[in-house]
């Protein structure tokens, strides 16, 4: 027994016959894309043409990505967008995320010590957020070295964190900023490691604004 899973997304009624059936009239103009995922043994002779016919009886057709984008649905400006939730549990709508605290972790990867370098989470491209904390988890230490959330490259800008020291391994928190930060729509966000021989991970906490 070899047990695979299909995926099947609903298309919707069929035009044609809405104007055969029911009236010339009659159109689709709003809706969205269901799909289900069914299990099944493919050692089975002819399972797969089978359940593939039976499916198409209720209006669904095969689609190995169905449900990877998300769901999309129309919005009342007429246009469609896309209902995502990332592996963090962050919904985003039209690729920009609900209302709520946003959770971003940052890996840092060491590089060869001795220069500074920019480890960039938006490029020009972000949503509008409120930076609300930073927390810094630091895996390889450099003597003397700092990482800072700012929004701008090459130490540019302002900085939306404290500038975390990593001369010893283990967490940093911020503790001597005032206020939160903010980073309009299409900005910039990046952590400047002073070194990049610097390791470790950021978590950092934000509101959509």
């Amino acid at each position: 027994m070899a047990t695979v899973t299909r995926r099947y997304v609903f298309e919707g009624a069929d035009a044609g016959e809405l104007v055969t059936v029911v009236d010339p009239s009659a159109s689709v103009i709003n809706g969205s894309k269901a799909w289900t995922e069914i299990e099944y043994d493919d050692t089975i002779s002819g399972i797969t043409d089978a359940l593939d016919e039976f499916m198409g009886s209720f209006g669904f057709t095969f689609d190995a990505n169905a449900g990877k984008d998300g769901i999309r649905v129309r919005s009342p400006d007429g246009t469609d967008k896309d209902i995502k939730v990332d592996d963090a549990g962050n919904v985003f709508v039209g690729g920009f995320p609900v209302p709520g605290i946003i959770v971003i972790r940052v890996p840092l990867v060491a590089g060869t010590p001795g220069t500074p370098d920019d480890v960039v989470i938006y490029n020009a491209n972000s949503p509008a957020l409120r930076i609300l904390d930073t927390v810094f988890y630091v895996s390889a230490s450099v003597a003397l070295a700092t990482v800072t959330l700012r929004d701008a490259t090459g130490g540019g800008g302002n900085a939306l964190s404290d500038a975390f020291a990593t001369s010893t391994v283990g967490v940093r928190r911020n503790v001597s900023l005032t206020a939160t930060g903010t980073i309009a729509i299409n900005g910039t966000l990046v952590l400047r490691r002073s070194d990049r021989g610097v390791a470790g991970e950021a978590v950092i906490y934000a509101r959509p604004e």
